[in-house]
C-alpha cells in the first residue's frame, strides 16, 4: 500500500471519528440534527379549555422580505391603499401603538446581526399559534403561550439557554432556571417571567408555566384532551368547507372575555336614540354569544367563516321566533337576485316574520313618532293603535323582505316631477312577497284617501299628490309626492300577484319589475359573475344575506360623505344670526334697528345681511368641514376597492353561522 493511500485512510478514519464524536457531542449538548418534525397541528399542544386561540400556517409566505408584506406594493400602489397609508389616522395609530419605532428597532437589529437572519425561518414562518386565558380587564395581563415551527438555528438558540454565561444572558441581568424540561427566564427588561421549551421543531414560550408544561404533557399523550381533538376545532376550524390551508384559525370564549372585562354584553344598545343601533339590538346583542370559532383568510380579498354558540335562555320571545325561522338555500338567493338590477349596490334579504320585524322597527323609533303613528292609524284605519295595522300588513305579506339600493342616476323630471331638495341620496326599494293582494290594495287606497295625514301633496298646497305610471305588462306604479322624502320628493309603490314594492323613485320600482320579468334590456344581478361566484362559496343554508358593491355607488357615497360632514359640524344660527345682524347694522346703518330703516334702506339691509350670512357660512364650513369631509371621504375611498361583498347569516336559537366573502383586486392608482 502506498504512503499516499495509508495517509488518506488515516485521515478518513480520523474524520469519521471526529464527525461521529461531534454528532454525539452536539446531540448531547444541544439537539439531534437528524430528529424529525412534530407531525400534528400546534393546536394538539394546547389544552381544550383555553379562552382564546389564534393560529396561522405559512406565515413566511405572507412576506416578500420580513417585515415587508408580500402584498405591500400592490396595496401602496392602489388609491385606497395610498389613502390609508398616508392618512393622519393611520400615522397616529402607528405612532401611538409604538409600531413605527418597533419596526425601526427590528430593522436595525437585523442589520446589525453578525449573519443574515430571516426571523420567520428561525421561528413561526411555517406555523405559529398564540393561545391562553384571560386575566382581568387588562388584556395584556392574559396568561398566554406562543408556539412556532423553528429551523436548526432556532433550535440551537433554545438549546444555548442552558449556557447563559456563554451567550451573555447574565450580563443583561437575566436569571435562568430549568425544571422538568422548561427553562424560565426572569429579570432584566422582562416584565413577567418567560417559560421556554421545545418539542421537536416546535419552540414554545409562555408567560404561564402550566401552559408550557401542559404542552409537553399533551405531546406525551398524543394530544389527548387537546384543543385539536375537540369537536369545535374539527367541525368549525379544521373542516370548514371552503377554508384554505393558510387561513387564520381563531377561537374566543366570549363568556370568559366579557366576564373578565366586566362587560354586560348589552351592545348594540336597545335604548340608543339612533334607530339603526336600537333596531339591531332587538335582533341581536353581543351578550348572546358564548363562544366564537372559525377561519379568516386574505387570499385575493377577504373570507370569513365563523360559528358561534348562543345562550338561548337569553333570547327574547321575538328573537326566538326570528331565529327559528327556516333558512333558505342558494336557489332562493339567485331568485332574489333576479329582482335586483345588475348595477345594484346593496341587496339585503331576510326570511322572517314581517310583523315581528315591523314591530321591532317601530319600537326602535322615538316615542313621539310612535305616538304620531298610533294617532294616524286610529284616524285612518280605526284601529286602537299601530299594532293592529302591522297585523294587517303581516297578513298580506309572506315572511320575506328584500332591500334593493342603487345609484340615483335617473333624469330629473323638472316641473313634470315632484319638488325635492338637493340632498344627495341613493335610490332604494323595499320588496315584499304578496300573500293577500287585496289587503295590500286596501292599504294603498287608505293612504290615497288620506293624503294630507301622510304629508302627501302636489306642487300646490292642498292639491292631490298621488300620480300613476304604467309599465310593461300593464302594471301601474303609484307615486306619492311629499317634500319630506329627501333627495327625490316622493315614494312609489306597486302591487302585483307576486310582490309588493315601495321605493323612493318610481323608475327604480319599474326597473325591479322589468328585471324580475326577464326583460333582456334589464339584466339582473343574479347573472353577475361576482354575485354568482360569491354565492357558490357561501353558506348552503342562510337566514339572511347582504350583497354590497360599493364601487357601483361610489359617487353618491362621496357626496353623502360631504353632506354628513356639514351636518356633523353645523352652525348655531340662534347665536350667529343675531351677532351678524348687529354687525351689519352697526357697520352700514349707524347701528339703527330694522324698524328705524326706510324701505330703500331696509332692502339694502336685507341684501347686506344675506351676503354676510352667506360669507360667514362659506368661511365657517371651509374652516371646519374640509378636514372632516376629507376623513369621511377617505372611508368611502377604502370601500371603493371592494368589487363585491357577500355577508350571510344562518340562525338558530342555539347557534349562529357567519360567512363573508369580499373581492378586493387592488387596482393601481391612475
Amino acid at each position: 500500500m502506498s504512503l499516499r493511500r495509508r495517509l488518506f485512510r488515516i485521515f478518513f478514519t480520523i474524520l469519521v471519528v471526529l464527525l461521529f464524536a461531534g454528532y454525539f457531542a452536539f446531540s448531547t449538548l444541544f439537539f439531534s440534527p437528524l430528529e424529525g418534525d412534530y407531525e400534528f397541528p400546534l393546536a394538539a399542544l394546547v389544552p381544550r379549555d383555553v379562552d382564546f386561540l389564534l393560529a396561522k400556517t405559512d406565515l413566511a409566505g405572507d412576506f416578500s422580505e420580513f417585515p415587508r408584506l408580500a402584498a405591500a406594493d400592490a396595496f401602496r400602489d392602489s388609491r385606497a391603499g395610498r389613502e390609508l397609508l398616508e392618512s393622519p389616522e393611520w400615522q397616529r395609530f402607528l405612532t401611538e401603538n409604538g409600531i413605527t419605532e418597533g419596526l425601526a428597532q427590528l430593522e436595525r437589529a437585523l442589520d446589525q446581526a453578525p449573519v443574515a437572519v430571516d426571523p420567520l425561518a428561525l421561528f413561526g414562518g411555517r406555523e405559529v399559534l398564540v393561545a391562553g386565558y384571560f386575566k382581568g380587564k387588562d388584556l395584556a395581563a392574559a396568561d398566554f403561550v406562543v408556539m412556532g415551527r423553528a429551523n436548526w438555528m432556532g433550535k440551537l438558540g433554545q438549546s444555548l439557554l442552558a449556557f447563559p454565561g456563554l451567550i451573555g444572558l447574565e450580563d443583561q441581568g437575566l436569571a435562568v432556571m430549568e425544571e422538568g424540561g422548561v427553562t424560565m427566564l426572569s429579570g432584566g427588561q422582562l416584565s413577567r417571567p418567560l417559560h421556554i421549551a421545545r418539542i421537536a421543531d416546535v419552540l414554545i414560550a409562555g408567560t404561564s408555566q402550566p401552559l408550557v408544561t401542559q404542552a409537553l404533557e399533551l405531546e406525551a399523550n398524543k394530544g389527548q384532551d387537546s384543543f385539536a381533538l375537540s369537536a369545535r376545532y374539527a367541525d368549525y376550524i379544521q373542516n370548514q368547507e371552503h377554508r384554505e390551508p393558510e387561513d387564520f384559525e381563531l377561537f374566543v370564549d366570549q363568556d370568559a372575555l366579557m366576564k373578565n372585562l366586566g362587560f354586560d354584553g348589552k351592545f348594540p344598545n336597545q335604548s340608543s336614540p339612533d334607530f339603526t343601533q336600537a333596531f339591531l339590538a332587538r335582533l341581536f346583542q353581543v351578550g348572546l354569544l358564548k363562544e366564537v370559532e372559525g377561519v379568516v383568510g386574505f387570499n385575493g380579498g377577504l373570507s370569513v367563516d365563523l360559528h358561534a354558540e348562543l345562550s338561548s335562555e337569553k333570547l327574547s320571545s321575538a328573537q326566538k321566533r326570528f331565529y327559528r325561522e327556516p333558512g333558505f338555500n342558494r336557489d332562493r338567493m339567485f331568485e332574489v337576485g333576479r329582482y335586483a338590477p345588475s348595477d345594484t349596490g346593496i341587496l339585503a334579504y331576510m326570511q322572517a316574520d314581517v310583523g315581528d320585524v315591523l314591530r321591532m322597527a317601530l319600537a326602535s323609533t322615538e316615542a313621539a313618532l310612535q305616538a304620531n303613528f298610533d294617532d294616524s292609524v286610529r284616524a285612518v284605519w280605526g284601529f286602537p293603535d299601530g299594532s293592529a295595522l302591522i297585523d294587517q300588513l303581516d297578513a298580506g305579506l309572506k315572511d320575506r323582505l328584500a332591500l334593493v339600493v342603487r345609484v340615483n342616476d335617473y333624469p330629473d323630471e323638472g316641473l313634470a316631477g315632484p319638488p325635492h331638495d338637493d340632498q344627495p341620496t341613493l335610490a332604494w326599494a323595499l320588496v315584499g312577497w304578496a300573500k293577500d293582494k287585496q289587503l295590500l290594495d286596501d292599504f294603498r287606497q287608505k293612504v290615497i284617501a288620506n293624503q294630507g295625514r301622510f304629508g302627501i301633496q302636489g306642487r300646490e298646497s292642498g292639491s292631490a299628490g298621488v300620480f300613476t305610471n304604467e309599465v310593461a305588462g300593464g302594471l301601474v306604479v303609484y307615486e306619492y309626492w311629499s317634500p319630506l322624502v329627501p333627495g327625490t320628493g316622493h315614494l312609489s309603490s306597486v302591487v302585483s300577484d307576486d310582490v309588493f314594492i315601495v321605493g323612493n323613485h318610481h323608475q327604480l320600482v319599474a326597473d325591479i319589475l322589468l328585471t324580475s320579468l326577464g326583460d333582456p334590456s334589464y339584466p339582473a344581478l343574479e347573472k353577475g359573475a361576482a354575485f354568482s361566484s360569491l354565492v357558490s362559496l357561501g353558506l348552503g343554508s342562510t337566514s339572511a344575506f347582504l350583497w354590497f358593491d360599493p364601487s357601483s355607488i361610489s359617487e353618491p357615497l362621496h357626496l353623502m360623505a360631504d353632506r354628513a360632514a356639514r351636518d356633523a359640524v353645523g352652525i348655531n344660527w340662534d347665536l350667529e344670526r343675531p351677532r351678524l345682524d348687529a354687525l351689519v347694522r352697526k357697520r352700514d346703518f349707524g347701528n339703527r334697528s330694522a324698524e328705524e330703516l326706510d324701505p330703500d334702506e331696509y332692502s339694502r339691509y336685507e341684501t347686506a345681511l344675506e351676503d354676510e350670512l352667506t360669507r360667514f357660512e362659506a368661511q365657517y364650513f371651509g374652516e371646519n368641514v374640509a378636514g372632516l369631509a376629507s376623513t369621511f371621504n377617505r372611508y368611502v375611498t377604502y370601500l371603493d376597492e371592494v368589487r363585491g361583498l357577500l355577508f350571510q347569516l344562518s340562525l338558530d336559537p342555539k347557534r349562529v353561522d357567519v360567512s363573508m366573502r369580499a373581492l378586493i383586486p387592488l387596482e393601481p392608482e391612475r
